[in-house]
């Protein structure tokens, strides 16, 4: 009789198991940023879909869906502030624009982690990415054409941040560090006044 249970005993405990114990596989879900949403489940700002991911990853008992701020093409303000462990992409560089309408920085990481910034193109700002006590913050393929008395990346006490692969046209700054161990590679430098300092 006890081994005729035994079999039903361990197929309910296996079921608990699966259901109360064993981790749930993560979700990645992309928040969709346009200049004129008619979706409801989409965002007109770049900043209030930051938010909503960062109020639900970075909060003593994390959800295990992961969240990315995916941008459309358009013409976007600036002032945005980055989040840990939320990557913020553009859907094409060419086509997706912050503006930092002559004031800076457009966008600022400071003392994040784990977090990317893609896809993008930068006009006019006194700074384009502001980057100050990080660990793990990389900028890929943007453009940065900030002006002739700006700088379009900054970065400060953040030896591990990558600048790659981007393009910097007509800059007073491209890049501005304060420690060589900042990774820059394979980007493009043309007619700006200082490249690297």
């Amino acid at each position: 009789m006890i081994k005729s249970r035994l079999p039903g005993h361990l197929l309910l405990i296996t079921f608990l198991f699966c259901i109360f114990i064993a981790p749930k596989a993560a979700m990645a879900v992309d928040l969709i940023v346009e200049p004129n949403p008619t979706d409801p489940t989409h965002y007109a700002n770049i900043q209030t879909a930051i938010d909503y991911a960062d109020s639900l990853v970075n909060i003593p008992t994390p959800t295990t869906t992961s969240f990315t701020v995916l941008v459309e093409p358009g013409t976007y303000t600036g002032n945005i502030i980055l989040k840990s462990h939320i990557p913020v992409l553009g859907r094409e560089t060419a086509e997706t624009f912050l503006n930092g309408s002559g004031n800076g920085p457009v966008v600022t990481a400071s003392a994040v982690t784990s977090v990317s910034f893609k896809n993008f193109t930068i006009t006019n700002a006194s700074v384009g990415i502001s980057v100050s006590n990080n660990s793990s913050v990389t900028i890929k393929n943007n453009v940065f054409s900030v002006g002739t008395g700006g700088t379009a990346v900054a970065i400060q006490s953040s030896p591990t941040a990558q600048v790659v692969n981007n393009t910097f046209y007509l800059n007073g700054t491209a890049i501005s560090r304060d420690a060589d161990s900042a990774i820059v590679d394979n980007n493009i430098f043309l007619n700006n006044t200082t490249g690297i300092s």
